[in-house]
């Protein structure tokens, strides 16, 4: 349904993405600004509302280019649906919608309190429609500070203002992070949105296991048959198991199994007032992705 469409979430982008730089900085004191290039394919397998008929599933491809200054990336969806007529929204004759497409540019900025402590601010902008992107814009503005501790451990802690034409959101940034991009051995964050834990088999494999809230809002067209010209907004538990490999210095693949035990799908009219939430069946999907680090 639409937006588990957008099973890449802006917040996880938002925080986990950026938690990498700051870790790796602590780790060396020497940040490299050279970017890092990543192309990421997923699919979601047929899955339908609770208690009634119809299916979608999708595909999605994202392309991002980040560094410690700034990430920008673009991501889009090609939904399938299946028995539209059993549906419980739109027209039952036309697909609901065809796909979704997402836009985001952040910038950051890290400053050095002490030699354990780091200070991280943040400014992001965001798109995530269907065909227009008047009134789809997302605007958050997050700070957050990083100790380190004794024996690999570090605390993250903070806050993040998210602002949407449909609702504005403060959020806490908190967790722990324990060896934070080791190649070898045991690491890790405790957190939110997102918890993870990996093991480092070798320098070139690593394998992990995490799960993830997710949660975006999306401008549907302005003919919806769906809202017209209203929104759509998923809330999403995701876990995955995940295996990467490191072929040489600069490269990195990595390949996921994903599953989602619950999430909501809920619209709203053109006013931004609610209108219905559904409730999705469980599913499962699986990723693929590919970085270049210059």
């Amino acid at each position: 349904m639409p937006v588990n469409w957008i099973g890449v979430v802006m917040l996880r982008l938002l925080f986990v993405g950026l938690w990498l730089a700051p870790g790796l900085l602590l780790a060396s004191g020497r940040p490299s600004f050279k970017p890092k290039v990543e192309i990421e394919h997923r699919f979601l397998a047929p899955t339908g509302l609770q208690h009634t008929g119809g299916e979608f599933g999708f595909q999605a491809d994202k392309i991002s280019v980040s560094n410690p200054l700034a990430n920008l990336s673009y991501e889009r969806w090609l939904l399938n649906w299946r028995d539209v007529d059993q549906l419980e929204f739109g027209d039952q004759l036309n697909q609901p919608v065809k796909q979704m497409q997402t836009v985001a540019f952040a910038a950051k900025y890290m400053q050095r309190l002490s030699e354990h402590t780091l200070w991280l601010n943040m400014l992001g902008f965001s798109w995530t429609y269907e065909k227009q992107t008047t009134d789809a814009m997302s605007v958050n503005a997050m700070s957050m500070w990083i100790k380190q501790l004794q024996d690999g451990w570090a605390i993250v802690y903070g806050g993040m203002l998210s602002y949407h034409p449909v609702q504005s959101r403060v959020l806490p940034v908190a967790g722990f992070s324990y060896r934070m991009h080791s190649p070898s051995g045991w690491s890790g964050t405790l957190g939110y949105p997102r918890s993870y834990i990996a093991y480092g088999i070798s320098p070139q494999w690593q394998i992990s296991s995490g799960v993830v809230y997710n949660t975006v809002l999306a401008k549907l067209a302005r003919d919806s048959v769906i809202e017209v010209d209203g929104y759509g907004e998923v809330k999403a538990w995701q876990t995955d198991v995940a295996l990467k490999y490191q072929p040489a210095d600069h490269w990195n693949i990595q390949t996921s199994l994903r599953y989602s035990p619950l999430y909501e799908f809920s619209t709203y009219n053109a006013d931004g007032k609610r209108t219905d939430t559904f409730v999705m069946q469980p599913t499962w999907g699986a990723a693929l992705s590919l970085s270049y680090q210059f």
